[in-house]
């Protein structure tokens, strides 16, 4: 509703299998799909590519050439007839406060669905997982994550460059731009960075610790193990009863209700 009312919104009909947005192309137009479905294909810049992505009504795309200037990072095609809405960044910039916040959630859920570990995700996780992320920034020069070192953060770039080093004679093996992501597997364990991230130029990223992301929904490795279909909802723990250690009781109209903390930290 907020882009739709706005004065630089314009309403354009897309053909199916017409191509709508170019990678590598410039562009300072945004699209929200008020009718039909496309696909995102060739996702990602620098060394990071993204799974492809279908996009259906209500869903945006385009969304970081209202931010800045900034080559397409993906292919856009129509898959059926579609009806767009087009939003120009170039009359919207008095409003970016509200919006830029909108499009920064929207880009972390973007992410959260792209990486392979977190699939098992709901989307209604993933909402919830896109409010975890904490914004730090980093000077140009600056180590982001240090290879050897034990990880317990993902990471996606907002803003800036950075490339990503191995070895001790530091050779560079890949570069990163805003919307890149790394450092995911910190998710799973206390396993050792692969490789160093630097800073290129000065940096923002959002940056998802494991400590808030178990606490809000169990360890990485059990939302892995799920069955397709699984909704996260709630079930017993799957732990021996005398490996579980009761933190508080909440009494209710049936009768009392024992919360525990199993080994892993998770509560139930």
């Amino acid at each position: 509703a907020l882009l739709h009312n706005l004065p630089a919104a314009e309403e354009t009909n897309v053909q199916a299998g017409e191509e709508i947005v170019k990678k590598g192309a410039t562009g300072a137009t945004m699209f929200c799909i008020l009718e039909g479905t496309v696909d995102c294909t060739n996702i990602g810049t620098g060394e990071v590519q993204m799974r492809d992505l279908v996009l259906r009504q209500g869903e945006y795309f385009g969304e970081r050439a209202l931010l800045r200037d900034q080559f397409r990072a993906a292919d856009v095609r129509a898959r059926t007839a579609c009806v767009l809405l087009k939003v120009d960044r170039r009359r919207v910039e008095a409003r970016l406060g509200p919006v830029a916040a909108l499009l920064d959630a929207n880009l972390r859920r973007r992410v959260l669905s792209s990486v392979e570990v977190l699939g098992k995700l709901t989307e209604e996780e993933r909402r919830r997982c896109a409010d975890l992320f904490a914004t730090k920034s980093y000077e140009a020069g600056e180590v982001i994550v240090r290879q050897g070192d034990v990880g317990d953060a993902f990471y996606v770039l907002r803003r800036g460059r950075a490339r990503v080093e191995v070895g001790s004679e530091r050779r560079v093996v890949g570069s990163l731009e805003p919307g890149n992501y790394f450092g995911e597997m910190a998710l799973l364990g206390d396993d050792a960075r692969t490789a160093s991230v630097v800073a290129d130029h000065d940096c923002e990223c959002a940056v998802l610790a494991r400590a808030p992301f178990v606490e809000a929904f169990g360890s990485l490795q059990r939302i892995c193990a799920r069955a397709d279909g699984d909704d996260g909802g709630p079930r017993a723990p799957p732990w021996p009863r005398h490996e579980l250690t009761p933190v508080a009781t909440v009494k209710g109209a049936f009768g009392d209700v024992s919360i525990v903390a199993a080994p892993d930290g998770v509560k139930y």
